[in-house]
């Protein structure tokens, strides 16, 4: 009886081993999963971004470009919802506005390329909000704000119109 304690407890101390290690594993699997679904669709809403900002571009630029299909950035907005935290949700929503607020002013107003100057800021400023957010959700130590634009800034002498 007594050769059989050891045994018996080395094998339970290996079976609690096993699955403490199979529950440790299934929950960094799992938030591996969650953190590149978060990362996709957080992809996804960048990519379909770019069609709407040039879309706008075109139009405030004054071509009479296709009617744009919504529906695949309210997919992306929405999939950003679904599976992020409530700070990136809030600086996608708040994205999401200033992309209304300029096609209202392209379509109502009809801006030109000057006006487009101004009106793409609060745009690009919500872009690199939601940008930050997304890093800082990603990986905590992205606490430092990055360049999110290669463009010069609009007092830039390249931009000035030469005669």
């Amino acid at each position: 009886m007594k050769d059989v304690a050891p045994g018996a407890l080395t094998g339970c101390l290996a079976l609690i081993g096993v699955v403490v290690g199979t529950y440790l594993g299934g929950r960094n699997s799992g938030r591996q999963r969650i953190r590149e679904s978060q990362l996709e669709s957080c992809q996804e809403m960048m990519q379909e971004y770019a069609v709407v900002y040039n879309w706008l571009a075109r139009f405030a630029g004054g071509a009479k470009p296709e009617p744009i299909d919504w529906a695949p950035w309210n997919h992306a907005l929405t999939v950003v919802s679904f599976v992020c935290e409530p700070k990136t949700v809030a600086t996608a929503h708040a994205l999401g506005e200033q992309i209304w607020r300029a096609d209202q002013a392209v379509r109502q107003e009809g801006i030109g390329l000057e006006e487009w100057w101004l009106t793409r800021q609060p745009v690009e400023e919500a872009r690199a909000a939601f940008i930050h957010a997304v890093r800082r959700q990603l990986n905590p130590k992205f606490r430092e704000h990055v360049r999110t634009t290669c463009r010069p800034p609009q007092d830039d002498p390249m931009w000035k119109v030469k005669p």
